[in-house]
């Protein structure tokens, strides 16, 4: 057991290891700032449970608890949904908050 440990931390310690750890951040970093960059972040702050669509969909909704939030591809309108029906209430304006949260009241 002992000899396992000092070879994982031999290799542990090479230059090749180091690199590969540090393009592991790097990419890490990286996929997070496109993920932020595409997505906003809806909260509902009203007293009940909200759906949120786009435009003439009847589909593609999401849910959004009171008080809870919710990712949206930022790059998409979002309206209220009632009774399974999108409707002409706009909560979100494509483009406008992306990476930011949204506050819905």
């Amino acid at each position: 057991m002992a000899e396992a440990k000092r070879h994982n931390d031999s290799v542990k310690a090479t230059p090749e290891w180091q690199e590969l750890e540090r393009r592991k951040k790097l990419n890490e970093v990286n996929y997070q700032g496109a993920q932020k960059a595409n997505k906003v972040t809806l909260r509902n702050t009203s007293g009940s449970t909200i759906y949120v669509c786009p435009k003439g969909m009847d589909t593609h909704e999401i849910k959004i608890s009171a008080g809870g939030t919710a990712k949206w591809d930022c790059d998409t309108d979002g309206y209220l949904q009632v009774n399974g029906k999108a409707t002409n209430t706009k909560v979100y304006s494509k483009n406008t908050g992306c990476g930011n949260t949204i506050t819905i009241r």
